[in-house]
């Protein structure tokens, strides 16, 4: 690719600094840092350093046209001695051993602005390369934290100002959007906002319902980028938009945070470019190493006093794209923004927050109440069942125990969609269970295992498991409790219930909501949190697509969670299996067929070891059971 005037400018900048030299490259995002980076000379080899999946991958293909073999070292991937070695902090700080400290001639780190990290100075202090080079949108850290400790100078600076009056990045015109918060109460740490406060404080004030208004108003039909502080806030904005869309443009919107699976991320930025989805609600993902260049608006819902973060944030939006021209700028503030110095468009060029930018054509403010009043006119309808849903569906129930295959039909009548229909046919089929231990107040769930069709649920990874009672009313457990493995003697239905309620009463506080009858009845009127939504979806996506869960409470949410990881520990048992089968079935060699037979055998054996040695713990265990007891 061609590089323009001022990108020629600094490769010969970098090219003629001394060796020894450490110094930084500013350039606004949107100018071209990567491609001009790829053109500095080196004498050996380089080292491309980068603290994300998406930056460490970025530089390939510029590498790639100029001939230069490039390798990966990230996670799996490894290099072997490529001319370009693009490493993540990450791995690279454990693997150094592999490399000498000579092994490099160019080191060019990107977003710069992070290099005085502990892991970042540990790769520097060890290799020797002749120049040191910096790649940073912001040449400053939000917690003051002086670069000059890595880096001696800055040798080239092309701002955000600089590209805009230059024709290189898009113009920026601005919203700002006064809701109905206060930041006084919320606490700061590293010099801005604590994420967690400073969510509660706007999910409190009903923050959603103006985003959801800004952003039917001004917003849908155009791509839209959207930052807010917490996991829970993403999911409050994504469902209050939701309910003011028809169906068909319901689906037009996706959530990405941290815990997002990196395959699911490359996916919806994917989907984002194409058109696809025109909005991604997001915190803390998309501020630095993402090209969206076909981004026009960004709502900044995420109020800052940290001009780092936030002109990264605005970042994402000011690139050139096939007809565009512009890109509007949404800021969110409080009723105290001004008191509080909160960053908003003008204050990126300087401009103190209550004086209009030459790039700043329209103020507006929207009331909560205003909002609020909009939004109570529309009507929420559950959406039906759509044909990718109800096959899932169709394929769990036919998977799992009869009793899901009973209630499908009146799950369809309803119209439930997605995780919600499942929760619903694991709770009427828990709840019926859960009868048998009303007495000592247990809630005991549908187990996938043949032999152990009940289990009661100690945390997410420690189980009892419960055969049917025998002809005398006899019930035999497996206790899988941390360390503790043990199979009892057959048991009276009630005295075993007894004597595993007085056990997790002393061993299992923190888990009530899975195993106590009355714990779970106050998490029934709760709504499941973020957390529990991100990892509902991670869990579901392959099933039923990323669905609407939000009306799920916190205890269907946790019942779904373990089923699903009990479903999935199944289906490993099962394949191993299936695969020992086929290897019954004749295809394989007579030596082949000697070591399958030896290692049934071995498993055989082990199989049963493992249950004497369930067996003899069981005195032990229930001998510290009773002593709980008294």
């Amino acid at each position: 690719m061609k590089l323009r005037e001022y990108q020629e400018k600094c490769v010969l900048t970098v090219d003629e600094l001394p060796d020894g030299s450490r110094s930084i490259v500013a350039m606004a995002t949107g100018l071209g840092k990567t491609l001009t980076a790829a053109n500095f000379k080196a004498q050996g080899r380089v080292l491309w350093l980068s603290h994300r999946d998406e930056l460490v991958r970025q530089p390939e293909n510029y590498f790639m046209e100029q001939g230069r073999s490039f390798g990966i070292e990230k996670a799996k991937d490894r290099s072997h001695g490529e001319d370009i070695v693009s490493a993540s902090v990450q791995s690279l700080v454990r693997r150094l051993v592999s490399f000498t400290p000579e092994d490099f001639d160019l080191i060019v780190i990107d977003e710069a602005h992070h290099a005085v990290a502990p892991s970042y100075k540990k790769i520097i202090d060890y290799f020797h390369p002749r120049k040191l080079i910096g790649l940073t949108a912001t040449p400053r850290r939000g917690d003051g934290i002086a670069l000059g400790l890595i880096f001696d100078s800055i040798c080239f600076s092309r701002d955000l100002r600089w590209g805009i009056e230059n024709g290189y990045l898009a113009d920026i015109r601005c919203l700002r959007v006064k809701a109905d918060f206060l930041l006084g109460q919320v606490r700061k740490t590293n010099e801005d906002f604590s994420l967690a406060s400073l969510g509660a404080a706007m999910e409190e004030s009903e923050n959603a319902s103006l985003v959801a208004k800004v952003y039917v108003e001004r917003c849908r039909e155009k791509r839209t980028l959207i930052f807010t502080p917490t996991v829970s806030t993403c999911y409050s904005v994504l469902y209050t938009i939701q309910k003011l869309l028809p169906e068909s443009e319901k689906t037009t919107l996706a959530v990405l945070t941290g815990t997002s699976d990196i395959e699911y991320r490359r996916e919806m930025i994917d989907r984002y470019k194409k058109g696809d989805i025109l909005a991604i609600i997001n915190c803390g993902v998309l501020t630095e190493g993402v090209d969206l260049p076909s981004t026009e608006i960004i709502i900044n819902d995420r109020p800052t006093a940290n001009a780092v973060l936030y002109e990264q944030m605005i970042g994402r939006g000011i690139r050139l794209a096939e007809g565009k021209d512009s890109c509007l700028i949404i800021d969110i503030v409080s009723r105290d923004w001004r008191e509080k110095k909160i960053c908003t468009a003008p204050s990126l060029f300087g401009f103190e927050t209550e004086t209009l930018s030459p790039y700043e054509d329209e103020i507006q403010e929207i009331s909560e109440e205003q909002a609020n009043e909009d939004l109570e006119e529309v009507v929420e309808k559950t959406a039906e069942l759509n044909a990718k849903i109800a096959s899932q569906l169709a394929l769990i129930f036919e998977k799992g125990d009869p009793f899901f295959r009973t209630i499908m039909d009146d799950v369809e009548k309803k119209k439930r969609t997605g995780c919600q229909a499942l929760a619903y046919a694991i709770k009427r089929q828990n709840t019926a269970l859960s009868i048998e231990a009303e007495e000592t107040g247990l809630y005991i769930h549908a187990s996938h295992r043949d032999s152990y069709k009940r289990v009661i649920r100690c945390s997410y990874d420690e189980q009892i498991w419960l055969t049917d009672p025998d002809e005398e009313g006899r019930v035999t457990a497996r206790f899988e409790l941390g360390m503790i493995r043990a199979i009892s003697e057959p048991l009276e239905e009630k005295e075993l219930f007894r004597l595993i309620a007085a056990y997790l009463e002393k061993n299992a506080r923190g888990y009530k909501n899975l195993w106590s009858c009355k714990n779970r009845e106050k998490w029934e009127k709760q709504k499941a949190s973020g957390r529990q939504i991100e990892y509902l979806n991670s869990l579901f996506y392959t099933d039923f697509g990323r669905c609407d869960i939000g009306q799920l409470s916190k205890q269907e949410a946790g019942d779904l969670i373990a089923w699903k990881l009990d479903q999935i520990a199944a289906e490993k048992i099962k394949k191993r299996e299936e695969k020992w089968l086929e290897k019954e079935r004749g295809r394989m060699d007579d030596d082949e067929y000697r070591q399958w037979v030896e290692e049934v055998q071995k498993k055989q054996i082990e199989d049963e070891d493992r249950k004497r040695r369930e067996k003899a713990a069981w005195p032990r265990l229930l001998e510290k059971i009773k002593m709980e007891l008294k």
